[in-house]
């Protein structure tokens, strides 16, 4: 029987008290007929109640008449008001949320709430919805009313929770193939439902509200870790950022081989290999000394063979690869070297004999590194520097230097210094006795004559005594030792005497008036000097050196004698002919205007009126006016007592003086009565007189 059942107004007809009514059942159990839309009246026939149930019931053995049941309309529908939503939801504070309660029924209920809700949240329509200023745990309760039997209630909660925030992440990094535990700390991070690296979730494994623990998923570059709680995601920044790093990679090592005792620094380069916590060659850590993303350079442990080398970061470890292998080379051994000696200056060829020579990087002689020329595992040829002293020979391999013993050392002989040598001469077919003085004369000795070999007749450490070869001219006397060669000087000069011998042309030709040059040559040691006896010819003269220069005056054949002497008999004589010819005449292009002859009458000048001259005879051309430009016309010529010069005058008494003849005056600028036309010289030739046309005399 419902529960809104009014008992009382119900009391059957004669006053049967209600209690003698016998039912049974209920629910499923009950039993019984269906009767929808019942209605229940009093004895007066008003309807009292109405229900939908299905109930059992018997009339009380007094009561003929009973209950009065009428059938009466009822609501539509067969289904009473059911819940089917969620009893609880979230909100976040300070963001909008929304939540509909649903509930089955026929027909269909309408829901009502009651209760208090947060500040900002509303039920209206239906809908659960608005923006919360509260957080906290909030009961209400919703009712669903449809009409058929009693209404549906809910217990609902309505939680509204604070938005969580993040303050920093440890670590900030971790390798791409994930698995990175991140602590992500923040506030409001309380029963976390979601830990997010980019879009990607990550795994919760711990949890407070001021920390989360997640383990990171694969990833790549840089992205934000957002914590999702029931208020909602945390907004990304700066401070959430996390960065997915590649595992480290090695390209290449630099160098690729080192001593088995360790110590090499090595560059390795790659990427991703910031922040190496370790590198190993092999199994055994090396040194790290710096560290880019592009590079480490680590110190190598000892080791043996070949190993591969190999970078270790936050991340990982990088794979091996052909290109990280390092390979420990054994420390070179020196056994011998030959020869055990050479000069101060440098320059031996020594040639080491040992073990783990190969690929040698240097061969010093004790601190100074010498010239490698060959190169093999057991010996190395290698070229000294200069030093001075026993010193010890070490090679330097990528396997180290070898160590220092009494079989690789080395001694720097002294060069042989000549102070003196006598006599300073012989005679150019050799055989001379030369005793030559000095220091350091006598180890492993030879003595040389310029670049010939001489015997040696005595030795010591002081002098030695040589015979000379033959030789010719001046040259050094060197002495040659295991210690070097003795360098030369004005002390060591070696003279080979010859008596002189000319070998020069015994003639030549020179132009008279035209400065002329010829060289007489000799052989002979010392160098021959010279001299000439006969008449050369004016102007023209042989130096001791042999050369015959100078402008001659006069034309002709000159015979001489020239002599070449040095000391050593006998003097070379030569005859020699020095040939003296007239300089070619210049043509006259203007008419002639006077002739002038030589003062024995052996040539003769002429001269046209532009002041060409030409030479005849045994004569010299002097020079002339040719290409001159001329204020009047050359009128006359006239030569010296001696034919070695001549004047020209013009008709406005300019006067020009050539070869030995003297330049005294001239009427050329002044005014004139009359045009000259003559010159006469004084008889010493230190004077003329110009006379013009109308008698007038110009003396100079």
């Amino acid at each position: 029987i419902p529960n809104d059942f009014s008992w009382g107004p119900l009391v059957a007809n004669d006053s049967v008290p209600l209690s003698t009514l016998l039912y049974s059942g209920s629910g499923a159990t009950a039993s019984g007929i269906w009767e929808s839309g019942l209605v229940c009246a009093d004895s007066s026939g008003a309807v009292v109640d109405s229900w939908n149930t299905e109930i059992t019931f018997h009339a009380a053995s007094g009561d003929a008449n009973g209950f009065i049941w009428t059938s009466v309309p009822g609501p539509s529908g067969s289904a009473p008001a059911a819940f089917t939503s969620a009893s609880s939801t979230t909100f976040a504070e300070g963001s909008p949320g929304t939540f509909t309660p649903t509930a089955s029924g026929s027909p269909a209920p309408v829901i009502t709430e009651t209760g208090t809700l947060p500040a900002g949240v509303s039920f209206a329509g239906g809908v659960l919805s608005g923006t919360p200023t509260q957080t906290g745990s909030f009961p209400i309760t919703f009712t669903a009313t449809n009409g058929i039997l009693s209404p549906a209630t809910q217990n609902f909660t309505l939680t509204v929770g604070s938005t969580p925030v993040v303050t920093g992440i440890a670590p900030t990094s971790g390798p791409a193939s994930g698995g990175t535990s991140v602590v992500i700390s923040g506030s409001n991070l309380s029963s976390a439902t979601a830990v997010h690296f980019g879009v990607t979730p990550g795994t919760i494994t711990a949890n407070t509200s001021g920390s989360v623990t997640a383990t990171a998923p694969p990833g790549t570059g840089t992205v934000h870790v957002t914590v999702t709680t029931l208020g909602g995601t945390s907004t990304t920044s700066s401070s959430d950022q996390f960065t997915y790093v590649a595992a480290p990679v090695v390209t290449g090592i630099a160098p690729t081989s080192g001593p088995a005792a360790g110590g090499t620094s090595v560059v390795i380069s790659g990427s991703g290999l910031s922040s190496a916590t370790a590198v190993h060659f092999g199994a055994t850590a090396g040194t790290i000394t710096a560290d880019t993303s592009g590079s480490v350079t680590a110190t190598a442990p000892a080791g043996t063979g070949t190993v591969h080398v190999t970078v270790t970061t936050g991340v990982g470890t990088s794979s091996t690869t052909s290109a990280d292998q390092f390979t420990y080379v054994a420390a070179p051994i020196v056994s011998s070297i030959a020869p055990a000696g050479g000069p101060e200056n440098g320059g031996t060829s020594v040639t080491i004999s040992g073990s783990n020579l190969g690929s040698a990087k240097s061969v010093h002689f004790g601190a100074t590194a010498g010239t490698i020329k060959a190169n093999s595992a057991s010996s190395i040829t290698v070229t000294s520097p200069a030093g001075t002293g026993t010193v010890d020979i070490t090679v330097t391999t990528a396997g180290g230097t070898s160590g220092t013993s009494g079989a690789d050392q080395f001694v720097y002989l002294p060069a042989p210094v000549v102070t003196g040598i006598a006599p300073t001469s012989g005679p150019a077919a050799g055989g001379t006795s030369v005793v030559i003085s000095g220091t350091d004369l006598n180890d492993n000795t030879s003595v040389h004559f310029g670049t010939a070999a001489a015997s040696i007749t005595a030795e010591s450490a002081t002098s030695i005594t040589a015979t000379a070869p033959a030789g010719t001219g001046t040259v050094d006397v060197t002495v040659h030792t295991s210690g070097g060669t003795s360098a030369t000087s004005s002390s060591d000069r070696f003279s080979y005497l010859a008596a002189p011998a000319i070998t020069s042309a015994p003639s030549t030709t020179f132009t008279a008036g035209t400065t002329g040059s010829f060289t007489v040559r000799a052989t002979g040691s010392p160098a021959p000097t010279f001299a000439v006896t006969g008449a050369l010819p004016t102007g023209v003269t042989l130096s001791a050196a042999g050369v015959l220069s100078g402008t001659p005056t006069a034309i002709g054949v000159f015979h001489v004698t020239v002599i070449a002497s040095n000391g050593v008999a006998p003097n070379a004589t030569q005859p020699f002919t020095l040939t003296v010819v007239a300089a070619p005449s210049a043509p006259l292009t203007a008419p002639v205007v006077g002739i002038a002859a030589n003062h024995d009458g052996t040539g003769y000048w002429q001269v046209d009126s532009a002041g060409n001259v030409a030479a005849h005879g045994a004569v010299v051309n002097y020079g002339s006016l040719s290409g001159v430009r001329l204020n009047a016309p050359i009128v006359h010529i006239v030569a010296t007592s001696d034919g070695l010069g001549y004047w020209l005058v013009a008709g406005d008494g300019g006067t020009f003086a050539f070869g030995d003849a003297g330049f005294f005056g001239s009427m050329g600028g002044a005014h004139l009565n009359a045009p000259v036309v003559d010159i006469a010289p004084t008889a010493d030739d230190r004077g003329y007189w110009l006379v013009a046309s109308d008698g007038g005399i110009f003396a100079f």
